[in-house]
């Protein structure tokens, strides 16, 4: 069982390579029973571990097989359960999306300029979770994908992402500009020219 679905895909590659590594094995296999096979035509006494390491030499084949169709049932387990997870993750996600559309679309209700540094933080917070929402989106693209399931549009209705992205840029813009303005006001008005930036 996997903790990550990255996780699951990385042993879910590994296994589609083993066909190819237990053919180059099966050859040295061949290879040390035959000389096994040439020993006991000349009577040879075997210590205890060369017959033990002869018997595991032969199942080797059988043991990689058996373990490799385990680690397909864990494979679909674990995706399974990935899958059920990220589903939830998503209805959750599609809410938190449409939180943020609420809070932007009614974003300008705020004029009051005497609050422009709580407004300017409350900008900055919503930037930041847009540009966390991007990601996100992505993470789960690149999930549905391992999954083998379609890949949601976060772009499109809807939860139109980048359509709320440009919707907020007018008052990201003006808002961060203002607050910059406050804070840079005193330094610009009493403060020494020659230290001006």
């Amino acid at each position: 069982s996997n903790d990550d679905l990255e996780g699951v895909s990385s042993l879910e590659d590994f296994l589609g390579e083993l066909p190819e590594v237990v053919g180059e094995l099966d050859a040295d296999i061949k290879k040390t029973l035959a000389s096994f096979e040439l020993l006991d035509e000349y009577r040879f006494d075997y210590t205890k571990e060369d017959t033990k390491r002869r018997w595991a030499t032969y199942g080797l084949t059988l043991k990689v097989s058996q373990a490799a169709d385990y680690a397909v049932n864990v494979i679909k387990s674990d995706k399974e359960r990935f899958e059920v997870e990220m589903l939830e993750q998503q209805e959750e996600f599609g809410s938190e999306i449409s939180s943020i559309t609420s809070i932007v679309n009614n974003f300008s209700k705020y004029s009051d300029i005497t609050k422009v540094k709580e407004i300017g933080e409350n900008v900055q917070s919503i930037n930041e979770k847009l540009k966390e929402y991007v990601s996100r989106s992505q993470l789960f693209n690149s999930r549905e994908i391992a999954l083998g399931r379609s890949t949601t549009d976060y772009n499109s209705p809807p939860f139109e992402l980048s359509k709320v992205q440009k919707n907020f840029e007018p008052y990201s813009n003006f808002w961060l500009a203002a607050a910059e303005y406050t804070s840079c006001q005193a330094t610009w008005m009493d403060g020494k020219f020659n230290e001006l930036d």
